[in-house]
């Protein structure tokens, strides 16, 4: 299980590389830092974020970004294989850093972009049902989102990830002064339809997918 810092620092430096390391000092110590990068196709990469003294609090990103947008699937390695994580509390939106609250919005991925417009208090992007600039350029960039997720999909099939039907995982979207749900239940459902039931997520007993 993540810790609160963990949950929050492995996402920050996936998303910031600026951002060498996170510390927390005191009655609980801990470290996060990037321990390795590798490019895997065109707008992807496999990191590699935690503490190089304790191997015990490692952890694994898949991330594919553009330059407007970025999106990061959490992954475990072992036996030289990797298997995809649910999100679970992780906030799921991120302009450089953590909205919080926006940890039920039910999308596989963790989203990020230092384009969109975050509301007042930080706790989730303005995409509400208004026609408003702000709301037009937010929806933009989260169906933007959903093209990199493609990118995450065919890497999974490509290098035989196990776990990869929780890249398929979505729910009713929850209900937000900012939100407009219809929207977002729309955008999730054409996506899973359109692009989950074309790619290969689902493991065989033989290991292929299918």
């Amino acid at each position: 299980a993540l810790s609160d810092l963990s949950r929050i620092a492995i996402p920050v430096i996936a998303f910031n590389r600026k951002i060498r390391a996170i510390e927390l000092r005191g009655k609980f110590e801990e470290r996060y830092e990037l321990l390795a990068e590798e490019r895997a196709g065109s707008n992807c990469m496999l990191l590699k974020v935690g503490d190089p003294e304790q191997e015990e609090k490692t952890f694994h990103l898949a991330v594919s970004a553009d330059a407007e947008a970025a999106i990061a699937v959490p992954l475990q390695f072992k036996d030289g294989r990797y298997s995809v994580i649910s999100p679970n509390d992780i906030p799921r939106l991120f302009v450089a850093f953590p909205l919080f609250g926006t940890e039920s919005i039910p999308v596989p991925f963790v989203m990020n972009s230092l384009e969109a417009i975050p509301t007042v208090n930080r706790d989730g992007l303005f995409l509400a049902a208004k026609d408003s600039e702000d709301n037009r350029r937010n929806k933009a960039l989260v169906e933007r989102s959903w093209q990199l997720y493609q990118s995450i999909l065919d890497l999974s099939a490509s290098q035989r990830w196990s776990g990869v039907h929780r890249l398929g995982l979505i729910g009713p979207s929850p209900k937000f002064d900012w939100l407009d749900a219809e929207w977002l239940d729309s955008v999730l459902r054409t996506n899973i339809e359109d692009i989950v039931a074309q790619s290969k997520i689902v493991s065989t007993s033989s290991a292929a997918m299918v």
